[in-house]
C-alpha cells in the first residue's frame, strides 16, 4: 500500500496542469460547457478547491496542492480502457511485474485515491461537492423563464430562434433526464404521439451505445407529458413552439434541432442566461447542462411513494408504467393535486376537421417531408399553442421571431381571430378521460388517485359544514320574524281581533312543521358529512356488521329505537321482551332492519332494528 501511495503521489504531481473535470457520476468525460480553455484554467485556480497556505500533509499529499476529483481519475481510466480496446489489446491481461492486470492495478489505485479525497473533504481542504450542482425544481422553472426572455436589440432572427431552442432544449433535458449530447441525435422520426403523451426515442445513451430494441419497455423510450397549468415550463408547449417556428424549406434534413454541435450551442445559451441580471448568486455558480439530469433524477427520488430507482430514470421492464409516472411528475404536475390526471389540451373532432380542411402544410413548413410518426404529433403541438395563445402574448413581444411563423399567418390579418375562435369552441381540456375522442390518462398510480379522491371528499365535507351553518343561521334568524308575521296577521289597524283556539292550534302546527323541516335539513347535512369522512363502524358505534345507519326518507333522521330502564340499567328492549317467532319473512325483514312499534304500559314505544341488539 505504501508503494501504491507513492505511485499515486507521483501521478498526482504529473497531472497538476491537466484539466479539472467536474463530473461526479463517472459518466461524463468532459465538461458540459464548450470546453473553453480559459474557463478550465479558472477552475484549476479556484480558491474554493484548496485552502491557500495550508501545508498539512494528508496521506502523502500536501493539502496546498491541487487535487483531482475522483470522477476525473475514473474518467482517465475509462479513456485508457477505450484506447486499449481500439488497439485490440486486452486491458485485463496479466503482464505487470507483480503478476496482476492493469485493470486491477488501476482499480486499487483509484480506491486508495478515494480515501485521500474523502480525508481531504473531511478536513475542509476540498469542497464537499464535486461536479455540477443539482438543479432544484424552482431553479429549473427560473431558467425556463429566462430562456423565453432572450431578446435582441436588433431584432435579429437568430437570437429569437436561439431563445426557443434553449427553451425546448431545457425542457427535453429535464423531462428525459438526458445529457446535452442527446440534442444532437434527435431526429423527426424519433417523435411519436401515443394516447396522452409524446413518445420520444433516444437511441444512444452514454451507458448504452448500442441502442437496440427501442420499444415501449426500453430505457431509451421517454414519455413526455403536458403541464397545462404551468405553460412557462410545459415541455410539450416548448417543443411545439420550436417545431412550428423553424423554417425547413421542404428539405430532407431530419434533425429536430437544425445545425451542428447542439451541445456546444446549448452550453453557450445556458451561460448567457446565467450571466444575466439576478443570476449571480452562489446557487447558480456551479450550474451546468449536466445539472438538469441530476436535478430531475433527484426530484423523482425525493417524492414519497414515488419511483425508487435512479438508473436510467427509473425505467425497467418490471414496472413499465414507471416512465409515464415519472413523465407526469417531471412535467410539473403535482402528485398531491386532483389535477394530476389532467389530459393535454387537444382539438375536438370538429376542430381537427377544420385544421385538415385548411391543410396542415399551411401551418408548418416542410410538412410533406415529415415522417408519419412526427405528423401524428403536430395536431397536439398546434393545440398547445392555440390553448396558450393568451399566455404567449404575455411571454413574447409583438416583434418576436415567433409571431412571424406560418401558424400565425395562415388566415392573414384574421389569423389571431381564427385561432381565438378555435380556442373557445374547438379545444377540449379535461381530466381522466375524454368522452369525445377516448383519450385516457396514463401514468397515474392508484395511490395518487386515492389521494385525489380523499381531497374531493374533504372539500365536500367543508361544503356540507357550510350548508349546515347557513341552515341553522337561517332558521334562527327567520323563525322569530315568521312568528311575528303570523300573529300580526290576526290584528287589524283599527282594533284587535281576539285569537280563536283554532288559530292558536294552526299557529302551533305551522311552527312545528317549520322547525321540523329546518332541523331535518340540519340532521341530513350532518349525516352526509359523517358518511363521507368516517367509516360505517364509526357511524353505528355498535358494530352492526359494517351496516350503514337507516335514514327516514321523509325527515332524513336516523332510525333509532328508544331505551328502556329496568334492572338499574338502560336496555334497547323492554323487560320481558321475547324475540319474534313464527313471523312472515317480510315482517321479519322489517323488524330486523327497521325495528318495530309495541304498546307497552298503554303507550306505543319504538324498538330499534333487531340486528343491533
Amino acid at each position: 500500500e505504501e508503494q501504491e501511495d507513492q505511485e499515486e503521489q507521483e501521478d498526482q504531481e504529473e497531472q497538476e496542469d491537466q484539466e479539472d473535470q467536474e463530473d461526479d457520476d463517472q459518466e461524463d468525460e468532459d465538461q458540459e460547457d464548450d470546453g473553453d480553455h480559459e474557463d478550465e484554467e479558472e477552475q484549476q485556480d479556484d480558491p474554493h478547491n484548496v485552502h491557500e497556505g495550508e501545508n498539512e500533509d494528508i496521506s502523502g499529499y500536501q493539502a496546498s496542492k491541487r487535487t483531482l476529483s475522483l470522477g476525473a481519475l475514473q474518467g482517465y481510466k475509462s479513456a485508457l480502457k477505450a484506447y486499449y480496446r481500439d488497439r485490440n489489446v486486452a486491458f485485463d491481461a496479466t503482464g505487470m511485474p507483480s503478476g496482476s492486470t492493469l485493470n486491477d492495478r488501476l482499480s486499487r489505485l483509484i480506491k486508495g485515491y478515494g480515501r485521500v479525497v474523502t480525508q481531504k473533504k473531511s478536513t475542509g481542504v476540498m469542497k464537499l461537492k464535486e461536479g455540477k450542482s443539482v438543479l432544484a425544481v424552482r431553479e429549473y422553472g427560473i431558467i425556463c423563464e429566462k430562456m423565453t426572455q432572450i431578446r435582441s436589440d436588433t431584432m435579429a432572427r437568430e437570437i429569437g430562434s436561439t431563445g426557443l431552442f434553449g427553451f425546448a432544449g431545457t425542457t427535453i433535458m429535464w423531462n428525459c433526464c438526458c445529457r446535452s449530447e442527446t440534442l444532437d441525435i434527435l431526429h423527426l422520426e424519433h417523435f411519436d404521439w401515443e394516447n396522452d403523451c409524446l413518445k420520444l426515442t433516444i437511441l444512444k445513451t452514454k451507458m448504452d451505445q448500442g441502442g437496440v430494441d427501442a420499444d415501449i419497455f426500453s430505457p431509451r423510450t421517454r414519455h413526455i407529458f403536458a403541464a397545462p397549468n404551468k405553460p412557462m415550463s410545459c415541455p410539450i408547449l416548448a417543443i411545439a413552439l420550436y417545431a412550428f417556428s423553424q423554417t425547413r424549406m421542404r428539405t430532407c434534413h431530419t434533425k429536430f434541432f437544425l445545425g451542428n454541435d447542439q451541445k456546444q450551442r446549448f452550453g453557450q445559451v445556458l451561460r448567457r442566461v446565467l450571466s444575466t441580471e439576478g443570476m449571480q448568486e452562489e446557487v447558480w455558480r456551479d450550474v451546468g447542462s449536466h445539472s438538469f439530469r441530476k436535478g430531475s433524477v433527484t426530484h423523482l427520488l425525493g417524492i414519497p411513494g414515488g419511483p425508487g430507482n435512479s438508473k436510467d430514470r427509473c425505467i425497467g421492464t418490471v414496472e413499465p408504467g414507471n416512465d409515464q409516472y415519472c413523465g407526469r411528475i417531471l412535467a410539473g404536475n403535482n402528485t398531491k393535486s386532483e389535477n394530476f390526471d389532467v389530459l393535454p389540451p387537444h382539438f375536438t373532432r370538429e376542430g381537427l376537421a377544420r385544421i385538415y380542411d385548411i391543410g396542415m402544410h399551411k401551418f408548418i413548413d416542410g410538412y410533406d417531408t415529415f415522417p408519419d410518426s412526427y405528423k401524428r404529433c403536430l395536431p397536439m403541438f398546434l393545440a398547445q399553442i392555440v390553448y396558450h395563445l393568451d399566455r404567449l402574448k404575455d411571454m413574447f413581444p409583438s416583434h418576436h421571431f415567433l409571431w412571424g411563423s406560418p401558424v400565425f399567418a395562415v388566415k392573414g390579418s384574421r389569423t389571431m381571430q381564427f385561432l381565438q375562435e378555435l380556442k373557445e369552441h374547438h379545444i377540449s381540456f379535461c381530466r381522466g378521460e375524454c368522452e369525445e375522442c377516448g383519450m385516457t390518462c396514463s401514468g397515474v398510480p392508484m395511490h395518487v388517485m386515492n389521494v385525489a379522491e380523499i381531497r374531493k371528499l374533504r372539500e365536500s365535507q367543508e361544503q356540507g359544514t357550510k350548508l349546515l351553518h347557513d341552515t341553522v343561521l337561517n332558521v334562527s334568524t327567520s323563525l322569530p320574524q315568521d312568528i311575528y308575521q303570523l300573529i300580526i296577521r290576526n290584528f287589524e289597524v283599527n282594533g284587535a281581533i281576539p285569537l280563536a283556539q283554532r288559530d292558536l292550534e294552526k299557529l302551533r302546527e305551522d311552527l312545528t312543521s317549520m322547525m321540523n323541516t329546518g332541523f331535518s335539513e340540519i340532521m341530513q347535512g350532518l349525516l352526509t358529512s359523517r358518511l363521507r369522512m368516517q367509516g360505517p363502524e364509526e357511524l353505528t358505534g355498535r358494530g352492526g356488521g359494517g351496516e350503514l345507519p337507516i335514514i327516514d326518507d321523509r325527515t332524513g333522521i336516523l332510525i333509532e329505537g328508544e331505551t328502556f330502564t329496568w334492572g338499574g340499567m338502560e336496555h334497547p328492549v323492554p323487560q320481558g321482551f321475547i324475540f319474534p317467532q313464527k313471523t312472515p319473512c317480510k315482517s321479519m325483514w322489517q323488524k330486523w332492519h327497521l325495528g318495530q312499534e309495541e304498546k307497552i304500559d298503554g303507550e306505543w314505544k319504538r324498538i330499534g332494528p333487531l340486528k343491533r341488539l
